[in-house]
C-alpha cells in the first residue's frame, strides 16, 4: 500500500513539474510575442496579454511550490520508513 501512495505521490510530482513547465514555456512566448508586436496593438490587448501571461507564471509558480511539497512529503515518509 505504501509503495501505491509513493508511485501516487512520485506522479503527482512529475506532472505538476510538467505543467510548471509547459506554463512557463507559453508565457515566455506570450511575452516575446508582445515584444515584438507592440506598436501594433492596443492598450488594451497588451494589458490582456500580460495579465494573462503574469497568470500563467503564477499558475507556474503554484504547481512548483506544490510539487516540492510533495517531493518533502516524500522524503519524510522515506525517512520515517527506514
Amino acid at each position: 500500500m505504501e509503495s501505491q501512495q509513493f508511485d501516487r505521490l512520485s506522479d503527482k510530482v512529475q506532472d505538476y513539474t510538467n505543467y510548471s513547465k509547459i506554463l512557463l514555456m507559453i508565457s515566455i512566448f506570450f511575452f516575446m510575442g508582445t515584444l515584438m508586436l507592440m506598436e501594433q496593438k492596443t492598450n488594451e490587448q497588451l494589458l490582456i496579454i500580460l495579465v494573462s501571461t503574469f497568470c500563467m507564471l503564477l499558475t507556474s509558480g503554484f504547481f512548483q511550490l506544490s510539487a516540492s511539497k510533495i517531493k518533502k512529503q516524500i522524503n519524510e515518509q522515506d525517512q520515517s520508513s527506514l
